[in-house]
């Protein structure tokens, strides 16, 4: 009888053994499975203030080519307006230069009054205007160039010369003011203080009776 209660005994105790050994691995692996969901949560709040973080990053990037790009196409619409108005300046410019091309420049004009007997204008230069925008000043040697002109202002860039003595690079451009149909007058440039000053000079230039 002792024996069979000793046999029991014996087996309780190893049940209650056992039942402790799985309640201490069951607690283990709880524990284990609560940090892991802790390790996972806290991954998720990282990854979720991260996504955070680019979103903000995106909404900034997507604000400034927003930006961008009204600033360009504001750009544009400018240039557009500016370029419009330049071509509607050019044209107006080449209307007149134009007029007064055909009315008023072509031909030759001789320096000084004609009531100069003296042969002092020939010396000085005889201007010859051309349709084509070309001009040259002939006198003992002949030097050549491109005119425009500006409202009433003839201004003379020169390409060429036959003074061997002159660089025509360094030869200043020339500008006349268009007095009326057949008289010009020569405007002449000096500086002072690097300001260029300007004035209207007593050398007279009238179109020759014959052309």
């Amino acid at each position: 009888m002792e024996e069979k209660k000793v046999t029991k005994i014996s087996l309780l105790t190893f049940l209650l053994i056992l039942e402790i050994i799985i309640i201490v691995v069951m607690g283990v692996f709880i524990y284990k499975l609560n940090n892991d969901k802790n390790t996972e949560i806290q991954k998720s709040t990282e990854l979720q203030a991260q996504v955070n973080s680019l979103n903000g990053m995106v909404s900034d990037l997507q604000g400034k080519i927003n930006n961008i790009s009204e600033t360009v196409n504001q750009e544009n619409k400018n240039e557009t307006t500016n370029n419009k108005v330049k071509i509607q300046e050019n044209n107006s410019k080449v209307s007149n230069n134009e007029s007064i091309n055909n009315k008023r420049i072509s031909g030759k004009f001789a320096q000084n009054s004609p009531e100069d007997e003296g042969g002092y204008w020939f010396d000085a230069g005889e201007y010859w205007f051309n349709n084509d925008g070309t001009v040259e000043n002939v006198s003992s040697a002949t030097t050549s160039g491109v005119y425009t002109i500006n409202g009433n202002i003839i201004n003379i860039h020169w390409t060429e010369t036959d003074v061997d003595e002159v660089d025509i690079s360094e030869m200043q451009d020339t500008e006349i003011l268009i007095k009326d149909d057949n008289t010009l007058l020569l405007l002449t440039y000096e500086k002072e203080n690097n300001n260029p000053i300007c004035w209207v000079s007593g050398s007279v230039f009238y179109r020759q009776n014959d052309n």
